[in-house]
C-alpha cells in the first residue's frame, strides 16, 4: 500500500506481447469471474443519469456517481436515490469544470479538482462550500486514503507528486521532458485497485507500492506503437489507424482489462498478468455491436467493461440496451446499473 509513511519497494516488470496478439481471439475466461450484486440506480427527477458517468467511490454507505457537471449519492447496496452535489458556475466557492473528484467518507467531505481554474474546492455532503486551495495547477488527482493524494503536477520539473493532506508536496517522480505537441494537451490519469495505484505512460504501466514508483507491466506493441509525433499532433491524426492507440487499462488482482484500437477496430481484452496470457478479446468495428467483455447474470449473457475497483470487487455500470437483458423487476429502463463482480 502506498502511503505518506511507507519507505520500502520489492516490484518487477512484466511483458504482455500485444503485438503478437492481434490474430488471437481466445475464450478462456470460463466462470472465474461472478456478479455478487445487481444494483439499479434509482431514477428521480434529480437523479435522471445521462451515458457519459463515471463510479468515483464505493463504501459502506453510498455509491459515488460523477457526470460532466455533478456528483450524485446512491444508497449502498439498494441504489437508493440520496442527494447530489452541483456546483458549476463561474462564481466564488464554485467550479468552471468538474475534474476529479476525491471522497472522504468520514468527514462527509468532497474535494473537487477544477483544472480550469487552478484550484481544489471541498464542499460538504450538504453541498456547503467548506474551503479551497488555490494556484494549484494539477491535471489529474486521485485519494490514496485520507491523509494521501498523487497527481500529475503542471508546476513541477516532474510529473507526478505526493501530497500530504495540506497538499504539501512530500514526493515527486518521473522527470518531466520539455518536449510540446501541436494543439494537443496529454492527460494523464491514475487508476486505484485497492490499495495500490497505477498509471499508464506510453507502453510502460507504473505501479505505485510502499512510497515508490516502479515500472510494473510493459505493452509490447513493435512497430506498432504509435509515434508521439502521430499521436500528439492533430495535423496528423490521420495516420493513427496503422498504429496501436487510444489504449487505456484497468487492474483487477491479476487481470488486466486492456482496450485499445488498431486499423479502425476496437478491442476489449483480458489479460491473466501472472502468466502474461490473453484469457478473451472482443473486437467490434461498428457501434451497434456489444462493446465490453461477457459475464453471466444468472442464465443470461451481459457485456460490460471494469470502471472501478475496491475492496477486491470490481464495480462495471451497464446502459441502454444491456440493461434490458437482464430483465429487472423494476421501471429503471432509463437509469444505467452498477455490478458488483468479484474473483
Amino acid at each position: 500500500m502506498l502511503s505518506c509513511n511507507d519507505s520500502s519497494s520489492n516490484t518487477s516488470i512484466t511483458t504482455i506481447d500485444l503485438k503478437n496478439s492481434l490474430n488471437n481471439a481466445p475464450n478462456e475466461l470460463k466462470d472465474s469471474l461472478k456478479v455478487e450484486k445487481i444494483i439499479p440506480l434509482q431514477i428521480t427527477d434529480k437523479s435522471i443519469l445521462s451515458s457519459n458517468i463515471y463510479i468515483v467511490d464505493v463504501n459502506s454507505e453510498y455509491i459515488v456517481i460523477r457526470s460532466k457537471s455533478r456528483i450524485y449519492f446512491f444508497s449502498y447496496p439498494s441504489g437508493e436515490y440520496k442527494f447530489s452535489i452541483y456546483k458549476r458556475g463561474q462564481g466564488p466557492h464554485e467550479y468552471a469544470n468538474l475534474g476529479d473528484v476525491l471522497v472522504y467518507s468520514k468527514e462527509k467531505e468532497v474535494k473537487v479538482l477544477d483544472i480550469h481554474r487552478n484550484k481544489i474546492i471541498t464542499y460538504g455532503f450538504d453541498a456547503e462550500f467548506k474551503n479551497e486551495i488555490k494556484n494549484i495547477n494539477l491535471q489529474s488527482l486521485l485519494k490514496i486514503d485520507d491523509d494521501c493524494s498523487i497527481g500529475y503536477n503542471e508546476d513541477s520539473n516532474y510529473r507526478i507528486s505526493l501530497f500530504d493532506k495540506n497538499w504539501n508536496i512530500k514526493d515527486s517522480f518521473l522527470r518531466r521532458k520539455a518536449k510540446k505537441f501541436d494543439a494537443f494537451r496529454v492527460i494523464n490519469s491514475f487508476e486505484k485497485a485497492d490499495e495500490l495505484v497505477y498509471t499508464k505512460l506510453k507502453d510502460t504501466v507504473f505501479r505505485f507500492d510502499n512510497q515508490q514508483l516502479e515500472p510494473y507491466l510493459y505493452i509490447s506493441k513493435g512497430s506498432l506503437s504509435i509515434p508521439d509525433e502521430v499521436m500528439y499532433n492533430l495535423s496528423k491524426k490521420g495516420q493513427r489507424y496503422k498504429y496501436i492507440w487510444g489504449d487505456w487499462i484497468r487492474i483487477y488482482k491479476n487481470y488486466m482489462f486492456l482496450t485499445f484500437i488498431y486499423r479502425n477496430h476496437k478491442y476489449f481484452d483480458i489479460w491473466n498478468i501472472n502468466n502474461t496470457k490473453l484469457l478473451y478479446r472482443n473486437k467490434i468495428s461498428t457501434p451497434e455491436e456489444r462493446q465490453g467483455v461477457p459475464i453471466l447474470v444468472g442464465n443470461t449473457k451481459v457485456y460490460y467493461w471494469i470502471d472501478y475497483v475496491k475492496n477486491n470487487k470490481m464495480y462495471a455500470i451497464i446502459k441502454d440496451d444491456e440493461i434490458e437483458n437482464l430483465n429487472l423487476d423494476n421501471n429503471n429502463e432509463y437509469n444505467p446499473v452498477v455490478l458488483e463482480i468479484k474473483n
